[in-house]
């Protein structure tokens, strides 16, 4: 009981954390300015994307989620030139890398595993700042019609403190794996000790 108890807190920690990172993947990490949601709300049920059946509606927040389902139809558009069917599919696996990443945080926090959670929560931040560097090199993020949205502060702070949750997991585990050693040397000492008849 007592181990469960040192562990238990980091354990909540990377799997609350974990789970918000899953959910930032749904969060606008584009929001529209005012202007463009103004210009929106004239015609917001009209088709913006026929390929991926989008609205200008939808358009007001893009989240990864939304930019995946994009960048998995420009990157195979014959209309399109080599060269942004190129940058399309690098997102493309950018934005699947942070999301599969992100799940397989939720469950090696779940199994209480501290270095799978750090291998793949530096491979989500590693694969999310490429992503934010890329779309803010093309000016595709920020831009005039949008601005970079809650899911980067989100993922951002999610990504910091899942890793700090797993340094304190990894510590509390060694602590009660160290405890529980010396518990067992203790016992198999005692359990050596020959026991002595009493002299009648």
């Amino acid at each position: 009981m007592k181990k469960d108890n040192k562990v238990f807190i980091p354990f909540i920690i990377t799997l609350i954390c974990s789970c918000i990172l899953v959910l930032a993947f749904f969060l606008p990490i584009a929001s529209a300015t005012k202007e463009y949601r103004e210009l929106i709300d004239r015609h917001p049920d009209e088709i913006a994307i026929a390929e991926v059946d989008m609205s200008y509606k939808q358009m007001k927040d893009l989240s990864l989620f939304s930019y995946a389902k994009v960048y998995r139809v420009t990157a195979t558009l014959d209309s399109m030139s080599e060269h942004d069917r190129g940058e399309s599919i690098i997102c493309l696996v950018l934005i699947i890398t942070i999301g599969v990443s992100s799940v397989l945080c939720v469950l090696f926090s779940g199994l209480k595993k501290p270095i799978g959670i750090f291998i793949f929560d530096l491979l989500a931040f590693g694969a999310f700042r490429a992503l934010m560097w890329d779309l803010n090199d093309r000016r595709v993020l920020p831009s005039d019609n949008y601005y970079v949205g809650i899911a980067n502060i989100v993922y951002m702070a999610g990504v910091i403190i899942l890793f700090a949750g797993a340094v304190w997991l990894l510590v509390m585990k060694r602590k009660e794996k160290k405890r529980a050693s010396v518990r067992n040397e203790e016992r198999e000492f005692n359990e050596e000790i020959p026991v002595h008849p009493e002299e009648k």
